[in-house]
Order: C-alpha cells, then sequence, then structure tokens
C-alpha cells in the first residue's frame, strides 16, 4: 500500500476549515500536502479596536 496522504482539496473539505477559502494557487488543490505548520499568536487589542 503506498498511502502518499491527502490533496489540498481533501484538507479543505475538513470540518474545521469549512470557512477556510482560497485565494490563490486552484490549479494545485490536487496536490499532496507534505508538511503543516501551526503557528498560534495571540491577537492584542489596539487602542482603535482593531486587533494586530
Amino acid at each position: 500500500m503506498n498511502f502518499q496522504g491527502l490533496t489540498v482539496k481533501e484538507l479543505l473539505e475538513l470540518p474545521i476549515l469549512k470557512d477556510a477559502k482560497v485565494v490563490g494557487g486552484e490549479l494545485g488543490l490536487g496536490r499532496f500536502v507534505r508538511f503543516i505548520d501551526i503557528i498560534e499568536q495571540a491577537v492584542k487589542p489596539t487602542p482603535s479596536g482593531v486587533g494586530i
């Protein structure tokens, strides 16, 4: 069995990514995902009320 992984399209079908949208690279939706990085950063409110 040769499992290559999931494609970008398959990952975008996951419930947690239901609100995600593709803004570029639509031709690559069939490519296999090789690596995933997760970066978490707290949003700091600014005086205008908009987070940065």
